[in-house]
């Protein structure tokens, strides 16, 4: 008889994983008992969990040649010959399973699989079966709910959801979805409310608040983003144990904090800007990925490049100190892999944000935001806890050698125009599109092109499903999702007016627009944060593509368009003196060394 003792040893190994262990275990009890069906169906869960997918195929199969099967025989055989890619069979398998049981776990696990090759009214058809056979399963209503989100039948998606909520097990799992669901059709408010509720069951999930900082950046909800910043560094209130002794003047030292020193925004403001700037000054960078590019090599050459990835806030905060910088900038915020927390241990004295989030981080250890007039005006002083301190010029500056001055053609006539917008789906929302529809929609002889690779297919139907409920024909709505570097930026010759997004702008992108001569019409931005458009055009003397509110936006839109002469403006573009201020790393460097003496 198998001793009842032994079998917990080995799902204690399991839980462990200490596989090796449980796999000798069970393959030595096996011999002992060679009939004993529980103790195959041990053996088969246990080299699925350790992902021994070849294993489990042969001892599945001889088991099943051996007469000795069962349901969860066949299910693990069929998990790990998917596995394999080969679908057919693990169908075959999964369905041999569900012959001898109506289990709900090969259900959910077939669900999984149609979901894999993009069968999703398989997949919604398994997910259900298997909350009719087990009510009480939550990843079945959870990945039930995702496919109905995948199809746009978002009402029955919060309906299962709800009933999942109400069966009050997986909690934790249960509000975080109902979060995810809530960001996704842009309920930032109803997201924060199950946020929050999971965060009383685990504090440590508290990144999740960060998407919905993020989203009403995105909507503009200055008035929200201030409140929850509140809640948000409430409970770390971690005291700085950091003194500070007078230092003798000598060179700068500085440090930049950064997941995205590579080919993303940040990497192509910093790739020519650091190696003028180093000239003046030393720089430590605290990179939190391991990834690099030609960019992050680059900059490695002309800085002290620190990995500091797996080091906790704490550890990095001891790192930053001993490394004796005289100024700390995060170049991130509230984006995504950021290390925001850490400057609440104020590791450095004087700490600031720059580059990446031009809104307050309503950090009181957060010094300075580094700015430019427009973007970061002083009469919103009393909406920052930061500091405001304004570059002369830009905010920022584009490295140019990221650009291709042989890319940019010659502006023809034509008797069409082409709008577009290359930013990403984030940062759309229902005002802007009932905007753009009423633009497209009066400019009968236009187009509206979206350039940008991390639209789904699902947002594009989305996207054009909207347009073409309001008249509009689904082939003036364009999407392009440009396979490399080159290709993205010469397809910005093909479009003759740049819609900004609002309200929150664009950044890059402006820049890329701005190189290529295309005029960017853009709303001025009253939320306190992210005027980047507003920022550019003034720069340029632009002020006339500079909208006061949405009715003057679309009303400056049709005027453009319907401008015969359109062309003229990228040729004045191309001329305009204060263009070349939006890519002269040398002068930006001179400005942000003496931002850098000011603050000091």
């Amino acid at each position: 008889m198998l001793n009842r003792e032994i079998t917990e040893e080995i799902n204690s190994d399991v839980l462990n994983k200490k596989f090796a262990s449980s796999l000798k275990k069970l393959s030595q009890l096996i011999e002992i008992f060679p009939d004993h069906i529980k103790l195959m169906n041990m053996k088969s869960n246990v080299l699925i969990i350790s992902k021994k997918y070849d294993e489990a195929i042969d001892f599945c199969q001889d088991c099943i040649k051996r007469k000795f099967f069962s349901t969860s025989i066949y299910n693990n055989l069929a998990i790990a010959i998917k596995n394999t890619y080969d679908y057919k069979s693990a169908i075959h398998y999964f369905k041999k399973s569900l012959s001898l049981e109506k289990n709900h776990i090969t259900y959910f696990n077939l669900g999984n699989l149609y979901t894999e090759i993009y069968n999703y009214d398989e997949s919604l058809k398994n997910y259900m079966m298997a909350i009719n056979v087990n009510q009480r399963f939550t990843p079945s209503y959870i990945n039930a709910s995702r496919i109905l989100v995948k199809k746009n039948n978002y009402v029955e998606a919060l309906k299962l959801l709800n009933r999942a909520r109400k069966l009050n097990i997986d909690r934790i799992l249960i509000f975080e979805n109902l979060g995810r669901f809530f960001l996704k059709v842009r309920k930032f408010f109803y997201a924060e409310i199950y946020f929050k509720k999971m965060l009383i069951l685990d504090p440590a999930q508290s990144e999740y608040l960060q998407a919905v900082l993020r989203g009403y950046c995105c909507d503009g909800q200055f008035k929200r983003y201030k409140k929850l910043t509140a809640f948000y560094f409430k409970n770390r209130e971690e005291k700085p144990s950091f003194n500070f002794p007078k230092l003798l003047k000598k060179k700068f030292n500085i440090g930049l904090i950064s997941a995205d020193i590579r080919q993303h925004p940040i990497g192509y403001f910093l790739k020519d800007f650091v190696p003028e700037i180093t000239k003046k000054l030393s720089i430590n960078i605290y990179s939190t990925v391991f990834y690099k590019d030609h960019i992050s090599q680059l900059i490695s050459d002309y800085t002290n490049w620190k990995l500091v990835g797996n080091k906790s806030n704490e550890e990095l905060a001891h790192q930053i100190f001993k490394d004796k910088n005289d100024i700390l900038i995060d170049l991130s915020g509230f984006a995504p892999r950021n290390r925001i927390e850490l400057f609440k241990l104020k590791p450095c004295k004087i700490q600031a944000s720059w580059a990446g989030w031009l809104a307050s981080t309503r950090l009181k250890e957060m010094d300075y935001i580094i700015g430019d007039r427009i973007a970061t005006p002083h009469r919103d002083q009393r909406n920052f806890t930061e500091k405001i301190y304004n570059l002369p010029n830009s905010w920022c500056v584009y490295s140019e050698s990221e650009l291709n001055k042989n890319l940019i053609k010659q502006p023809q006539k034509k008797d069409y125009v082409v709008f577009g917008c290359f930013q990403r789906p984030e940062k759309l929302n229902s005002p802007l599109l009932n905007a753009w529809s009423q633009i497209i929609r009066s400019c009968s002889k236009s187009y509206l092109q979206f350039n940008n690779k991390f639209y789904s297919d699902n947002e594009e139907e989305i996207i054009k499903n909207f347009f073409s409920n309001r008249g509009i024909e689904k082939s003036r709505i364009i999407f392009n999702r440009c396979k490399n570097r080159k290709a993205y930026l010469e397809s910005f010759n093909e479009v003759d007016i740049y819609l900004d997004t609002f309200p929150y702008n664009g950044g890059t992108t402006s820049f890329e627009a701005s190189f290529f001569n295309i005029p960017i019409l853009t709303l001025k931005n009253e939320s306190h944060m992210f005027r980047c458009g507003e920022s550019i055009n003034s720069l340029l003397k632009n002020d006339d593509w500079i909208a006061y509110d949405i009715k003057d936006y679309i009303f400056k839109a049709k005027k453009f368009c319907n401008n015969k002469k359109l062309y003229l403006y990228k040729k004045a573009l191309n001329k305009n003196p204060n263009k070349k201020k939006l890519f002269d790393s040398k002068q930006f460097s001179k400005d942000f060394l003496k931002m850098l003496e000011d603050i000091n």
